[in-house]
This record gives C-alpha cells, sequence and structure tokens, in this order.
C-alpha cells in the first residue's frame, strides 16, 4: 500500500489596490465575491438556500436563481433585498411542468433580469422587471421559444443562442430588444466553421462588439463532451458582420455548462470556469491569439462566473482583503533505491494557482543535496522529476523533498527510501 506525505502551507495573497471590478460566482451552493485577480474571495451565503447563477448590476445587486426556481437580490455584502421572484417553476403543475431557471442575467442598470427556462419540455428566454413580485413578463408571454443563455449588451439588448435541442435552421446567434414580443429576436450569425459543435453558449462585452462563444459536441457524446472551445469574435457594432478572432481550448468535462463565460466590462479581458477553478484572460487586441494568456484566480470547485464594474465598499480602517492560495507535495514515503536511481524522484505538486516552483531534494538534516528542479507549475496536480545524484542517493538514509515559492513559508516532506 502506497503511503503519501503530504506538506501543506497557506500563502497570503494581499489584493491589488487596482483591482475595481468584482466577479460574483458559485462555490457549491453559496454565492462568492472577489476580485478579477482572485483577492478578497468572500462568501456572501451560507447554506441557507440552494443558489445557482449568480449575476450583478453595476450598482452591485446581485440575482441568483434557487433550487425551487426564486429569484433572489441581494447586495455584494450578501445582504437579501426584498422577498424572491417567482418563475414558472414556482408555479409549475403536473399538466404544465417547468425546470429551475439558469443563466440568471441582471441588466448593467438593474432594471431587468433576463433567464432562460425550459416550460412544458420547451426552452425559452424570458425577461422580468428586477423590481416584480409575482410573474410579470411584459409584453411577453412564452418569449424567446428556442433561445437561450441571454447576455446583455447594454441594458436594452440580449445575445442569445439556440438551444441544442432546436430544430429550427436559422442563425444560431440572435439580437433581442427589450420590449420586443414573443419570436421577435432578429438573426445575427451562425459559425460555419463549427459543423462538429452541438451546443452553444455565446457571451457578449457590454459594447456587443466583442462575443466569446463556447461550443461543445455533448449532445452527440451522450452527454460529456469530447471536444469544448471559446472561439472569439469581433464586430463593429451589435447586429454588424461579426470577424472570428482566436480559438481557446477548454477542457472536455460534463462540468462544461457552469463554465459561464463572462467579459469584463471594458471587454479587455474575460473570465470562464474549469474544473481547476476560475481563469481569468488578458485578449489584449485580439491580433496575436498566441499572447493570450490565462491564470487559474480560484482554489477548485468555483463556477459560473459573472464580471460586474461594482466595488465592495470596504469598512473603514480595514486592511486590504486576502486571498487563501494552497500549495501540496506528495511522494512516496518508502520508494525503492533501485527505482529513484533509475528513474529519479517522482513528486506531486498540487496548486491552487499557477507558481514558478522549485522542488529540491537533500540528505536529511544535512546541506547535501541529490537533486534540484525548477518548473512554473499551472494551478491543479502536476507529477514533476527530480534526477538524484547515484553518490548521494548510495548512502542516504532519510531524504527531504522540499517546495518553494517567492514569497511562501516552504513545505517540505520526509522520505525513507528502501532496498
Amino acid at each position: 500500500m502506497r503511503v503519501l506525505v503530504a506538506a501543506l502551507f497557506v500563502l497570503l495573497v494581499v489584493a491589488s489596490s487596482a483591482s475595481a471590478d468584482t466577479i460574483v460566482y458559485r462555490r457549491g451552493t453559496d454565492i462568492w465575491r472577489m476580485a478579477p485577480d482572485g483577492s478578497g474571495q468572500t462568501a456572501l451565503t451560507g447554506g441557507e438556500r440552494r443558489y445557482e447563477w449568480p449575476s450583478a448590476a453595476d450598482d452591485g445587486t446581485i440575482v441568483a436563481s434557487d433550487e425551487v426556481g426564486q429569484l433572489w437580490r441581494m447586495s455584494l455584502d450578501g445582504v437579501v433585498a426584498g422577498p424572491p421572484i417567482p418563475t414558472a417553476a414556482t408555479t409549475a403543475t403536473q399538466d404544465v411542468p417547468a425546470e429551475t431557471p439558469t443563466h440568471a442575467r441582471i441588466s448593467p442598470d438593474g432594471a431587468r433580469i433576463a433567464y432562460d427556462e425550459v416550460i412544458d419540455g420547451d426552452p425559452t428566454t424570458l425577461w422580468t422587471p428586477s423590481a416584480a413580485t409575482g410573474l410579470d413578463f411584459p409584453g411577453q408571454q412564452d418569449g424567446q421559444a428556442g433561445l437561450v443563455t441571454p447576455s446583455w449588451i447594454g441594458s436594452d439588448a440580449l445575445l442569445l443562442s439556440r438551444d441544442v435541442a432546436s430544430d429550427d435552421p436559422g442563425a444560431t446567434f440572435s439580437l433581442y430588444g427589450i420590449g420586443g414580443e414573443d419570436g421577435s429576436a432578429d438573426p445575427w450569425f451562425s459559425d460555419s466553421a463549427a459543423r462538429w459543435a452541438t451546443g452553444f453558449d455565446a457571451a457578449a462585452s457590454r459594447s456587443g462588439t466583442r462575443i466569446a462563444v463556447m461550443e461543445d459536441d455533448a449532445a452527440d457524446q451522450d452527454g460529456v463532451p469530447s471536444r469544448v472551445v471559446l472561439r472569439l469574435y469581433t464586430a463593429d457594432a451589435p447586429g454588424a458582420t461579426p470577424v472570428f478572432r482566436c480559438e481557446l481550448a477548454l477542457e472536455a468535462a460534463d462540468t462544461y455548462s457552469s463554465a459561464s463565460p463572462t467579459f469584463s466590462p471594458d471587454g479587455t479581458r474575460l473570465a470562464w470556469a474549469q474544473s481547476d477553478g476560475i481563469h481569468v484572460a488578458n485578449l489584449g487586441a485580439l491580433s496575436d491569439c498566441g499572447a493570450i494568456r490565462d491564470q487559474v484566480v480560484t482554489l477548485p470547485g468555483a463556477w459560473e462566473p459573472y464580471w460586474t464594474p461594482a466595488t465592495p465598499a470596504a469598512p473603514v480602517g480595514a486592511a486590504p482583503p486576502a486571498a487563501v492560495l494552497t500549495l501540496a507535495v506528495r511522494t512516496r514515503a518508502h520508494p525503492l533505491r533501485a527505482t529513484l536511481r533509475k528513474h529519479g524522484l517522482r513528486a506531486r505538486v498540487t496548486l491552487s494557482a499557477p507558481a514558478t516552483v522549485r522542488v529540491s531534494v537533500r540528505v536529511a538534516g544535512k546541506k547535501r543535496f541529490a537533486g534540484v528542479t525548477t518548473a512554473r507549475l499551472g494551478a491543479g496536480t502536476t507529477t514533476v522529476s527530480i534526477r538524484l545524484r547515484a553518490r548521494v542517493l548510495r548512502s542516504a538514509k532519510h531524504l527531504t523533498v522540499r517546495a518553494s515559492t517567492p514569497g511562501a513559508k516552504p513545505a517540505e516532506a520526509t522520505l525513507r527510501p528502501r532496498t
């Protein structure tokens, strides 16, 4: 039986004073917020409900749905504002069933909430006033049938994506102007290069001049995609012909539906979620796809991010918030000496965010080094191999593995080679 030796330390990263925006997201069944650099990660709810799909207006008003389909409003401090807003799910019957809403999106001005929902087996997108106290859909009855994943362009228009179950041969992406009647969304464009894709989730920048389309083939793969990508476009204006710019590969996993791509308010950055945490990428001018770099800014388990220009008020005299990052080192406690001699030492390094890590091996209690390596590692677990000096390995009874990164307390683990 393998025995793993683990060493864990906590690294506190002070929040950047330049971070003015906020990303709200879901962790488990609670709503959290943080600065875009990952600092100030704060839980806003504490298990009282099973929340999902948070979004936030410019004034910081958060909207999220719960397990029965109600829409809740709260502040950036998690203070609930008023009673919940009902949806078709809260009044569903056996004759007219309805699923809970997803992609709940409050408009930047805080006046309206759009969401998609499957009602009586048919997907649609509806919007309601954010001050509604009952089922209130101005000018709508069925909404924009067959169109889902609403994304605000300003506060008066929505970018919508064709649902995977839709048989409509029309455009994959459409524009809907608030105030329009049922089925009034105007076709915008399709991705002619995505004949392999079955599912689409498009997000627009606030100006509507940048579009990020998450595409997957899950419907052809029994629900677990073999390919998931983000395809980035630019357009001169909403409705103008988009130009494809770049493609980013995402992990192909059954969690793809919670990736929730979201632009920064100025459209220069993009966030999305994967199993290792929330990624934030600087897009630049989208003229050099190879220059796009993303960073994981949370621990694993963070989903459905949404970017808002709102900033939580800091308590008077309070110190800047800190985000907790972790690093762990694991290896066999009693590896065979012959294996170490032939293949080197294999250490499993787990990071909550990308960092440059130095891993060294020395004789325990002495300054005699058996091997060392330095590598830039991504978030998650990576196996690092360190070649060991045969002369040192031959006589060493105990070895110490030491992992370090600038500004953090080193993590160590001791192992004892066996013959």
